[in-house]
C-alpha cells in the first residue's frame, strides 16, 4: 500500500486509533534515598526476538550491562536469566508448539550510581520515538527532612507544520486534547463532556486536513517552474487554494477520494482545464510522491505514537507532581510523542522524606537539656 493510502486511512480512523494504540512497554524509574537510581523495562516479545539485543525491538537500547529475566506469559515458573538464546535453545523451545506461539514477558533492569550517569548512558530507540529528554535531580538535606526533586523534559518535536494548531484551537484546548491538562471539563456532565470533546476532535481533524492541503499546495508552488505553460501565474495559483482544494473537500467524509495521488493530479487538471500539472507525477519517484510521503510522516506523528507506560518511585511522601495518576507510591504517565507536538512535555515530582534519626537526636538533646535544667534547679 502506498504511503498516501496509509495517510488517509489513518485520518479516517483517528477517532478510534488515537485511543486504541497498544502500549510499547512499561518503564519504572526508581530514585533511591542515597541519590542512586535504577530503571526496569518490561515488554511482551516473541521467541523470535530472543536471538540478540538487536532483535528485541525494545523501546530503549539494551546491552550486556542490563540484567535480563524472562518467562512465558501465563506460566507460574521462575524467571529464566539466560539471554540471548542459542540456536539450540531456540530450536528446543520451537518443538513445543504451545510455547513457540506464546508471548514472552521480558524484563530488563539496570542500576545507576546517579541520575547523571543514567542521563548519559540511557537511550531510547530512534525507530520507536525521537525521545532525548533532559534530566534534573536535586537532593536537599534540611535536618528533619530530606527533599527530593526529579524532572525529565522531553523537547517539543521538531516538526515544521505549515499550519499552526492555534488557528483551530486555543493553547489550553490543544494542551487538553493532547496532554489532558488543564482540565477544561471540570463541572461538566457526562453528556456535556462528550459534546465538548467531540468539538475538539473536529477541530483537530480540520487542523490535520489543513496541514495536508497547505503542505501539498506549497510543494506544487515550490516546483512551479517545472510546469510547462502553466494555466495561471505562480502567485495566482497560490491564491486559489481555497477554490481548488477547499477544506471541506478533504474532510473526514471525503478523504478517500484523495487516497491516490493521481486523484489530486486529476483535480488540478480538471479545475484549470489542462494537463500541465501531470509533469509533477510523471517520474517513478516524482516530486509529488515524495511530498505525499513527507506530509504522511508528519501527520502520522500527530495521530499515532508508541505509548510507554512510565512509572516513577521517589523517596518519601510526594508533595508535588505533574502526574495525573498515582497508584500508591507510584506516579504514572503515558509517555507518547503526541504530547510533544505543541511544546515540551515535562515529567516531574517533588517529595519529602523524614529523617527519623534527626528527630531522635533532637528529642534526646531536648530531654538531656531539660534534665540538666531540672537537676540544677533542685540543687
Amino acid at each position: 500500500m502506498k504511503a498516501i493510502h496509509k495517510l488517509f486511512f489513518l485520518l479516517l480512523a483517528i477517532g478510534y486509533f488515537c485511543t486504541a494504540c497498544e502500549s510499547t512497554g512499561t518503564m519504572l524509574t526508581k530514585i533511591h534515598p542515597d541519590g542512586s537510581c535504577s530503571r526496569e523495562l518490561s515488554k511482551k516479545v516473541s521467541i523470535n526476538n530472543m536471538k540478540d539485543y538487536s532483535t528485541l525491538h525494545f523501546f530503549a537500547q539494551l546491552d550486556s550491562t542490563w540484567q535480563i529475566r524472562w518467562k512465558f506469559i501465563g506460566e507460574d515458573s521462575a524467571y529464566h536469566t539466560h539471554f540471548p538464546l542459542t540456536e539450540k535453545q531456540l530450536n528446543s523451545i520451537a518443538t513445543d508448539t504451545a510455547s513457540a506461539k506464546t508471548k514472552i514477558e521480558l524484563i530488563a533492569k539496570k542500576e545507576y550510581h546517579s541520575v547523571t550517569e543514567m542521563s548519559e548512558t540511557f537511550n531510547y530507540c530512534e525507530e520507536i520515538a525521537p525521545l532525548k529528554p533532559k534530566y534534573d535531580f536535586q537532593k536537599k538535606f534540611m535536618w528533619f527532612y530530606t527533599y527530593y526533586y526529579y524532572k525529565e523534559v522531553f523537547s517539543k518535536l521538531q516538526i515544521d507544520y505549515p499550519v499552526s494548531i492555534e488557528k483551530y484551537m486555543t493553547k489550553d484546548e490543544a494542551s487538553f486534547w493532547l496532554k489532558g491538562t488543564p482540565n477544561l471539563t471540570t463541572g461538566m456532565t457526562g453528556m456535556e463532556m462528550r459534546d465538548y470533546v467531540g468539538v475538539l476532535e473536529n477541530k483537530y481533524n480540520e487542523w490535520l486536513g489543513d496541514n495536508y492541503r497547505t503542505f501539498i499546495w506549497h510543494e506544487i508552488a515550490a516546483n512551479y517552474e517545472v510546469i510547462i505553460n502553466p494555466p495561471v501565474s505562480k502567485e495566482r495559483f497560490i491564491e486559489l487554494i481555497d477554490s481548488v482544494l477547499p477544506l471541506q473537500k478533504i474532510s473526514m467524509e471525503n478523504l478517500m477520494e484523495f487516497s491516490d495521488n493521481k486523484q489530486l493530479e486529476k483535480t488540478l487538471n480538471e479545475y484549470f482545464k489542462t494537463n500541465a500539472f501531470s509533469v509533477l507525477w510523471q517520474e517513478k519517484e516524482s516530486v509529488m510522491q515524495k511530498s505525499e510521503e513527507k506530509i504522511f510522516d508528519m501527520i502520522t506523528l500527530a495521530l499515532f505514537s508508541n505509548k510507554i507506560e512510565y512509572n516513577l518511585l521517589i523517596p518519601g511522601k510526594v508533595l508535588k507532581t505533574s502526574a495525573l495518576i498515582m497508584n500508591g507510591d507510584t506516579l504514572k504517565w503515558q509517555l507518547e510523542t503526541t504530547k510533544m507536538i505543541t511544546d515540551d512535555y515535562i515529567l516531574e515530582a517533588q517529595s519529602r522524606k523524614s529523617n527519623v534519626w534527626a528527630f531522635v537526636i533532637t528529642g534526646l538533646f531536648i530531654l538531656l537539656t531539660f534534665s540538666g535544667i531540672v537537676h540544677n534547679y533542685r540543687k
